[in-house]
């Protein structure tokens, strides 16, 4: 599947996990200087590193099943 399929999914399912607001916080926090992985932290409550496989694991689940 191409990177901005992928790339979707997980905005998907970040908007799912937190609501649209999620996403605007995550840019405000970068865009005032904080690195992605801080900002990730802060708005989600988990470290982007432990999250990153239970994302892609959702991920790959959709693709395979054709959601």
């Amino acid at each position: 599947f191409p990177s901005h399929d992928r790339s979707a999914r997980v905005v998907e399912v970040l908007v799912a996990l937190k609501g649209p607001e999620s996403m605007i916080s995550m840019f405000t926090a970068i865009g005032e200087g904080m690195r992605f992985d801080q900002a990730f932290e802060i708005v989600y409550g988990i470290k982007y590193e432990t999250a990153r496989p239970i994302i892609a694991s959702i991920v790959a689940d959709q693709f395979v099943n054709g959601r």
